[in-house]
């Protein structure tokens, strides 16, 4: 979920998977996700939660991974108003299997959905951040 720097409302992601896929899990009962806009907003109410647990992608160097997404406000009170929603992921890195002498190393990814008074949207990357992680 991404929070909004200028007030309360979130955008939340959904990736364009089978649902079986999908790290989010529902909580609650039905369909969360809408299939018309409400009061003209496309809000999710229902709670999520998210599972990262083995979820991995491993990259050889020189590759790329992408993943489209559905956005959608989380649980706002009224519209996402236009402004910039910030994303981030701190994830542990490590050169083969986890062992003793492996070291390992954090970065953070991250970037930023802007919203424009048109409703449209703009994505930006931040640049990684990677540091060796504290024993």
């Amino acid at each position: 979920m991404g929070d909004s720097q200028s007030d309360e409302n979130q955008l939340v992601l959904v990736p364009d998977v089978p649902e079986d896929e999908s790290p989010i899990d529902w909580l609650g009962e039905g369909d969360p996700i809408p299939t018309s806009p409400e009061n003209g907003c496309w809000n999710v109410t229902q709670d999520l939660q998210v599972e990262e647990l083995g979820m991995d992608t491993e990259l050889d160097g020189g590759d790329t991974s992408s993943q489209q997404y559905d956005v959608y406000g989380y649980q706002n009170e009224s519209c996402p108003s236009s402004g910039e929603y910030q994303f981030k992921e701190t994830v542990s890195l490590r050169r083969g299997q986890p062992s003793d002498d492996t070291s390992e190393h954090m970065a953070e990814l991250g970037f930023e959905v802007t919203l424009d008074e048109d409703q449209s949207l703009s994505v930006e990357k931040d640049s990684p951040a990677v540091k060796a992680a504290e024993d």
